[in-house]
């Protein structure tokens, strides 16, 4: 799933929790298992809650192999991640969370681990949040202001933004952004590459004087 612009959603669902995007895996050793699953280079903005929060992934762990999640850029959510995982039914290890970015409000949650047993299946590292996350795997992460261009109208990267050149190089790398222009050999977080404004070119005609 890629290359989607998912915005100003409003749900008439009361119930929670809610998700923009849902992974779903059987819990059970005979189960079908979820595997080589990849969200990548969408952008999701704007929400309105209802009664409850609304989130933009929601992913349930076992039973899950190579199950990528990265280069998403994520605004104005009620909710960046609702994290599910049913501890002993045999489970695999395989949801990975690169190079995204959640700028989720002051007052709403990053990161929702349900009964808080957040294991090894899941897999964060390298993901921007607009303050310090609840829980994390992982060691590398930034925090702060993503530095989009004009939020929620432009959610490229300026210039000074902290979350260029910062991406974990993906293996097989990933080429291309959201607007599919080349992503360099230090790729950015989120769905877009920042872009060296190409300078303007000038013509001089020669002067000719009689």
């Amino acid at each position: 799933m890629y290359g989607n612009e998912l915005r100003n959603i409003t749900p008439n669902y009361e119930e929670g929790p809610i998700y923009i995007i849902g992974v779903e895996a059987g819990g059970d050793t005979d189960d079908i298992l979820t595997q080589n699953v990849h969200i990548f280079n969408n952008i999701i903005y704007n929400t309105v809650r209802v009664t409850q929060t609304i989130y933009a992934f929601g992913v349930r762990g076992d039973h899950t192999q190579a199950v990528m999640i990265y280069h998403n850029t994520i605004h104005n959510i009620n909710g960046g991640l609702y994290l599910h995982y049913d501890t002993g039914d045999g489970s695999d290890n395989g949801v990975h969370f690169r190079n995204n970015i959640f700028d989720i409000p002051a007052g709403f949650p990053l990161i929702t681990d349900e009964d808080w047993v957040l294991t090894g299946t899941f897999n964060l590292s390298h993901n921007f949040f607009s303050r310090t996350p609840e829980v994390y795997t992982g060691t590398i992460y930034w925090v702060g202001d993503p530095g989009f261009v004009s939020a929620p109208t432009n959610l490229h990267l300026s210039a000074v933004s902290p979350a260029r050149d910062q991406a974990l190089v993906l293996t097989p790398p990933l080429t291309r952004d959201f607007d599919l222009a080349a992503r360099d050999a230090l790729p950015d977080l989120g769905a877009y590459e920042y872009l060296i404004p190409a300078p303007s070119k000038k013509i001089y005609l020669p002067l000719i004087v009689r």
